[in-house]
């Protein structure tokens, strides 16, 4: 039974609440209930999408990177191999075809020394890894080098036998050009097929742009 105190008590109370008086979390006359502090909802979604974005910031530069940049990184590399044995092997053969034009005799010891070089050029072309873009044009590249090679064998044969000059060797260089030809024809579609920027220079040579991510980088390559 609630005595006239507790009754007075629990009015004085109710009037100090509706006034707002506040007995402080060490009083005794404390209800006990802490007030929970209530952020708005939108704070969580802005923090969850910052959150978000900043893990997953990085990932369309890293497949750019382990994808494109490794991608142009293997043509120009591919491209890189490729001109250099071009260019070994054209340096052997025209030395030759130099003496044919000036109908000068072919030394054997020379011509053995340069075919085992040409041979070995030939078989570092086998073992080079091209992209699959550049398939078709690897193709046609060993054929032009296996006639490159077919050529200097030509020669020895003609050295060794000390036959003269004929008209035979006239076709075995047209069959060449031709394969050359094929093969610039088959690089020129890659490079259009990739949008890999191209020119062809007056001397026949080509002046690729392989792109990559920082402008600054890029490459320039015959």
């Amino acid at each position: 039974m609630v005595t006239p105190v507790q009754k007075h008590f629990r009015k004085e109370m109710q009037e100090w609440n509706r006034t707002g008086y506040d007995f402080g979390a060490d009083s005794i006359y404390h209800s006990g209930k802490k007030q929970r502090n209530k952020r708005p909802w939108w704070t969580y979604s802005v923090a969850g999408i910052l959150l978000f974005l900043l893990m997953f910031s990085t990932i369309p530069n890293k497949l750019y990177n382990d994808y494109i940049v490794n991608k142009h990184d293997r043509m120009f590399n591919y491209l890189q191999a490729h001109k250099d044995y071009t260019e070994k092997s054209d340096y052997i053969l025209n030395g030759y075809l130099t003496q044919l034009s000036q109908n000068s005799p072919w030394g054997l010891v020379s011509l053995q020394k340069d075919k085992a070089a040409l041979n070995m050029l030939l078989i570092e072309s086998e073992k080079l890894k091209a992209p699959s873009a550049f398939n078709t044009h690897q193709q046609a590249f060993l054929e032009t080098m296996e006639k490159k090679l077919f050529i200097i064998t030509y020669l020895e044969i003609l050295a060794k036998t000390n036959s003269g000059y004929n008209g035979e060797l006239d076709q075995h260089i047209n069959d060449l050009n031709v394969s050359r030809q094929l093969e610039q024809d088959r690089l020129i579609s890659i490079f259009k097929a990739e949008d890999i920027g191209y020119t062809l220079q007056p001397d026949g040579t080509l002046m690729y742009h392989i792109k990559t991510y920082y402008p600054e980088n890029s490459k320039y390559k015959q």
